[in-house]
């Protein structure tokens, strides 16, 4: 005879038991490190270099001027170009064509339109006006984009006029006023903006600062009215660049009599120095330079850099420089204590007095690598330590009697350091920077200051993700 039986089963539920428990446990655990992997900033670490480069004793900004002669139209009319700005051309030579309706451009691409009469050349001329429109595109300076779009029509029209022959445009229009030439030889520029004639005397601390220049630039189709401005000719490739400077700069620059600069295009050239003065008395660095001009027409301000001596040290990247405060003190209240012999002080409160472990900086024996300010002083930094604090020590004399010293915790200093990681964990080092390095964005520190990072040390690159003594690798 069957039993009845009042219990209920349950197929697929697992009993609890100590194996599961560890399971879950360690389930958990996996999932925890997971979430705190993908929510945790990613740690960038940048491995300390050995280098040796030009020292940079500044970045400058500068104004290019140059022999510039501007020139007015001697009739009314719409204008089409037939050279491209920034070419060098010989004197007489066509510029451009003035018609009297605007119309000659548009006639001349319906005239063409679906016939495929550019030879190769003629590509290739318009393919490098695109490609150096899109090189000196600049988002904050839509000078930049208007001298673009110029650029390209008349490399265009230039080309098909060249290539469809020139007794085409009798066929177009009857309405032609005439062709305009070079009145010398050099550059052509379709542009202008007022510094044209202008000498270093004349520049002002005011036009350094000023933001970007108005630029009147002309374009095919533009109606230029008799006298007014058409065209520039800059007659060579010499040019001068001229830069404000700081009285400390002028003493010791002023016994130079040529420098080197990097220019934005990373081009290296070296022209003949001299110190002047602008029109408010502001004093101004002048470069003249001999050739290169050609390279830099399209610019009037630029910023450069002045290549002066060779200087040894570690390359870092600047965003890995923090900046924290130590406490100045007479390294006489310095002290060893515990089983490691680290340095600290003895500081009052409570019942009993605490020896608190501290970072240190000492006075260097290198002056130009020191970065603590006084003989027989050190910088101390602890967490456990505040402004307001009293540190003390017992010093025993040569005749055994004891000196008891006592200083308040006041006075602070700001030092430059990186976080080095080398056994897992944020340690901070000093740093004394030389100079910005010739990548942009990474600084040259010295060797030589004691306790600092040491050729490849591996360094924080962003410090505002960790904290000091902050384990990131086990």
């Amino acid at each position: 005879m069957k039993e009845n039986s009042n219990i209920i089963r349950h197929p697929g539920r697992l009993p609890f038991t100590f194996v599961n428990a560890v399971f879950l446990m360690l389930l958990v655990f996996i999932i925890a490190h997971i979430v705190l992997f993908l929510v945790r900033p990613k740690i960038q670490v940048y491995e300390v270099q050995p280098s040796s480069e030009d020292n940079i004793t500044g970045t400058y900004k500068g104004i290019i001027l140059r022999d510039e002669a501007v020139y007015a139209s001697d009739f009314t009319g719409y204008m089409n170009c037939l050279a491209v700005s920034g070419e060098r051309l010989s004197k007489d030579a066509q510029l451009l064509i003035l018609d009297e309706n605007g119309n000659l451009e548009k006639e001349l691409h319906d005239f063409y339109y679906g016939q495929d009469i550019l030879d190769q050349e003629s590509l290739k001329q318009i393919e490098t006006a695109l490609k150096n429109a899109a090189d000196q595109y600049d988002p904050m300076d839509m000078n930049t984009l208007r001298r673009g779009k110029a650029d390209i029509r008349s490399s265009v029209f230039r080309n098909l006029l060249s290539d469809g022959g020139e007794d085409v445009i009798k066929q177009l229009s009857g309405n032609i006023l005439g062709y305009v030439r070079s009145d010398i030889s050099g550059f052509v520029l379709f542009q202008r903006d007022g510094y044209e004639g202008i000498e270093p005397e004349d520049l002002s601390a005011a036009d350094f600062t000023a933001s970007p220049m108005e630029t009147e630039i002309r374009r095919n189709g533009d109606l230029i009215r008799e006298g007014e401005f058409v065209y520039k000719m800059a007659e060579d490739n010499k040019f001068r660049l001229v830069f404000p400077l700081t009285d400390e700069e002028v003493l010791n620059l002023s016994s130079r009599k040529s420098l080197t600069v990097r220019m934005p295009d990373e081009d290296e050239i070296t022209g003949a120095f001299s110190i002047t003065a602008g029109s408010d008395g502001t004093a101004l660095g002048v470069l003249f330079f001999q050739k290169y001009g050609g390279n830099y027409l399209n610019d009037r301000k630029l910023s450069f850099k002045i290549l002066d001596r060779q200087v040894s040290g570690y390359k870092i990247p600047e965003s890995a420089v923090v900046s924290k405060s130590f406490f100045v003190v007479d390294d006489v209240f310095l002290q060893k204590q515990g089983e490691n012999d680290h340095y600290g002080v003895m500081k009052k409160g409570g019942s009993t007095p605490d020896f608190v472990e501290t970072s240190v900086i000492f006075q260097s024996k290198n002056e130009e690598d020191n970065l603590v300010i006084g003989e027989g002083k050190a910088y101390i930094y602890s967490s456990s330590l505040q402004a307001g604090d009293t540190i003390f020590i017992d010093k025993e004399n040569d005749d055994k009697t004891v000196t008891h010293l006592e200083a308040t915790l006041s006075v602070m200093a700001a030092v430059d350091g990186v976080y080095q990681i080398n056994r897992g964990y944020c340690v901070f080092k000093p740093v004394k920077k030389l100079s910005a390095s010739l990548e942009t964005s990474y600084l040259v520190i010295s060797s030589g200051v004691s306790g600092t990072v040491k050729g490849y040390d591996r360094i924080i690159m962003d410090p505002e993700d960790v904290k000091e003594n902050e384990i990131l690798f086990e």
